[in-house]
């Protein structure tokens, strides 16, 4: 299942860095291959173009959530994510982090 995912930029971030933690951890790994896609053809709103992020998922669940949120670990943010999946019209399921205000 092929989805994107969208960070915030406030996260500190990139998602090329996101990516390459992704594709190095084999936790992640093993549940799809994540690489930075070109959002400019997208019709996603401008807040969130250029943070996208393609993963090809095996499959969509909370352990792929708790895998996202391994992964922002990773970078050493200490800041509290949600994560969630918004299905979309055209075929590709979106997958949002925000940061909880604490």
């Amino acid at each position: 299942m092929d989805c994107y995912l969208a960070l915030p930029p406030e996260l500190g971030i990139s998602p090329e860095e996101f990516a390459q933690i992704w594709n190095d951890t084999a936790e992640c790994r093993n549940a799809g291959e994540a690489r930075v896609e070109d959002a400019s053809a997208s019709t996603f709103d401008p807040v969130v173009a250029g943070l996208l992020i393609g993963l090809a998922l095996n499959v969509v669940s909370s352990a792929v959530y708790d895998l996202i949120k391994k992964a922002v670990a990773k970078k050493g943010v200490q800041k509290r994510i949600d994560v969630r999946q918004i299905e979309q019209p055209y075929g590709k399921n979106l997958i949002v982090v925000t940061i909880i205000d604490e």
